[in-house]
């Protein structure tokens, strides 16, 4: 039987699903991440230990980069949060707001591993990990960005104008 491809596919499923996932998964992984990276810091009295000019692990921009970082992942968590209730509602902005969340990551993460890279380390090299971190969203936003512009699913889907 032959699907009318205006109509068909439709629907969170197919190669939209794992968008769908990593969207949902997005907010607790943050949201772990800042308890348990992020948390020890200020209860643990390192806070001080980074940022007091005395201290031997002082490095002056440590704290602005702390807090770009956590305030930074709070953002996204907000922002995944926004994306679910446009996924769920199917809004027709949903696609844009999308492409928009993965070029933000991509240009946070990129700030965020070369700022790290450049306080961090002794003349500024960039490790294997940190050439990770900036691919994988890079890689990621290559793939999903032409899927939720010329998608047919994407377009069959988000038609609500809420």
């Amino acid at each position: 039987m032959l699907t009318d491809e205006y109509n068909e596919p439709k629907g969170l499923g197919g190669c939209l699903l794992l968008p769908a996932l990593g969207l949902f998964l997005t907010p607790l992984t943050l949201l772990a991440v800042l308890l348990r990276d992020y948390l020890p810091i200020f209860s643990t009295g390192s806070w001080w230990n980074l940022t007091t000019s005395t201290s031997p692990q002082y490095e002056p921009l440590r704290a602005v980069l702390l807090i770009f970082e956590i305030v930074g992942n709070l953002g996204f968590i907000l922002f995944a949060v926004v994306l679910l209730i446009h996924l769920v509602r199917r809004s027709i902005r949903f696609p844009k707001l999308m492409i928009l969340y993965l070029v933000a990551n991509v240009l946070f993460v990129l700030c965020d591993t070369l700022a790290g890279v450049l306080i961090s380390l002794p003349g500024g090299d960039l490790t294997f990990t940190s050439a990770r971190a900036i691919l994988r969203p890079l890689i990621v936003a290559a793939v999903w960005i032409p899927y939720f512009r010329y998608s047919q699913r994407v377009r069959n889907t988000f038609t609500v104008l809420a």
